[in-house]
């Protein structure tokens, strides 16, 4: 139904903005008032205000534009400390000062939208959607379920929360006032972002942009108190380059009399990734070259028709004595150099076959 201007009982009234280009600059607008004959009101111009001001000689059609003579000339509502000017085709709501004598003091306000994704620019029609003449006009599916959960997570931080407090950019940027209950009480933030998301695409749900620019401001109402003292502790891998290497050798392992010929001894490592503390590992040395990876034997002891205990023995005994600094665990060796077994230069060590 529609509602003409001479209700007594209406308030606002709808129009279309037709141009925003004001040469003052004072948020005015130029707009198409529906509920009115938009001839009948250029027609009703007082032309003699025309022929004898300063707007004489200019053409007719033009001339009277922006200045106060126009009907169609609206001031804004809001402060002019608060500047928000709509956006050509897009809806305003009109507020007359008094409906008796309209094309003076007249008002406008910035009308309502349809999705948040409109928020650039949503022309008239569109806007009329949860106005009483939108009931045919295509609902464009909201962010949020019924319960209030999002439809997919990716859009929650876009838009202002309930209970927030925002002033809204047409696209990417806006300030919030948060005031949100947090497990530990009341937290508030300001928000000033830009960025917000990367595209405000009708039917397509918002994605939050990660890498937005933003400053945030926040007062915590709570003290920091230190509890009670605990140690925890924990194992951290030391890597090292390994210096040296213990290898045995069993030349005839699977031979069938208890009777084992063989030999251990110290070698030299030459210091690379493949030989550190991590990467050493029970095959490494099947990819180690004597030359080129390690050097040697510094120490050397080798056995012949020994016991397989006698054998397990005389190396482990060598390993402990290289651990010791000293194979005087071993009294029919003689060692050829006391510096070969200093633990400042033997640590840290492998054994490997």
């Amino acid at each position: 139904m529609k509602i003409d201007n001479q209700n007594k009982h209406q308030i606002l009234f709808p129009g279309i903005v037709v141009d925003v280009k004001d040469p003052a600059m004072l948020g005015r607008v130029r707009a198409r008032p529906v509920t009115k004959d938009i001839e009948s009101m250029i027609s009703g111009i007082d032309t003699d205000k025309i022929e004898n001001g300063d707007l004489k000689g200019r053409d007719l059609k033009e001339q009277y534009k922006w200045t106060s003579i126009d009907p169609l000339v609206f001031m804004p509502l809001l402060p002019f400390f608060v500047s928000q000017v709509p956006r050509e085709t897009e809806y305003i709501h009109i507020i007359y000062m008094n409906k008796q004598f309209q094309n003076k003091n007249q008002f406008y306000i910035q009308g309502p939208f349809s999705s948040p994704m409109l928020s650039p620019n949503e022309v008239f029609n569109s806007s009329e959607k949860y106005l009483a003449a939108g009931d045919l006009i295509k609902e464009i599916p909201g962010v949020k379920n019924p319960d209030g959960s999002f439809k997919v997570d990716w859009s929650e931080g876009v838009f202002p929360m309930p209970g927030d407090n925002a002033i809204l950019g047409r696209r990417f940027s806006d300030i919030i006032f948060k005031s949100r209950q947090g497990e530990t009480g009341l937290e508030d933030s300001v928000l000033i972002r830009a960025g917000k998301t990367k595209s405000l695409v009708p039917g397509e749900l918002p994605r939050a942009n990660n890498d937005r620019s933003f400053l945030q401001l926040s007062y915590f109402g709570r003290e920091k108190i230190t509890g009670e003292t605990k140690k925890q502790s924990r194992f951290v891998e030391n890597v090292k380059v390994v210096k040296k290497m213990i290898i045995w050798d069993i030349q005839n392992l699977e031979n069938g009399q208890n009777s084992f010929n063989g030999s251990v001894g110290l070698y030299n490592v030459i210091p690379s990734g493949k030989v550190n503390t991590k990467n050493f590992q029970a095959d490494t040395i099947l990819n180690l070259s004597i030359g080129t990876d390690f050097s040697g034997p510094l120490e050397e002891i080798k056995f012949n028709a020994k016991t397989f205990e006698e054998s397990s023995n005389l190396i482990n005994k060598f390993i402990e004595g290289v651990f010791k600094g000293n194979l005087t665990n071993i009294p029919d060796y003689p060692v050829k150099s006391a510096s070969n077994l200093s633990p400042e230069q033997t640590f840290p060590f492998v054994v490997t076959p």
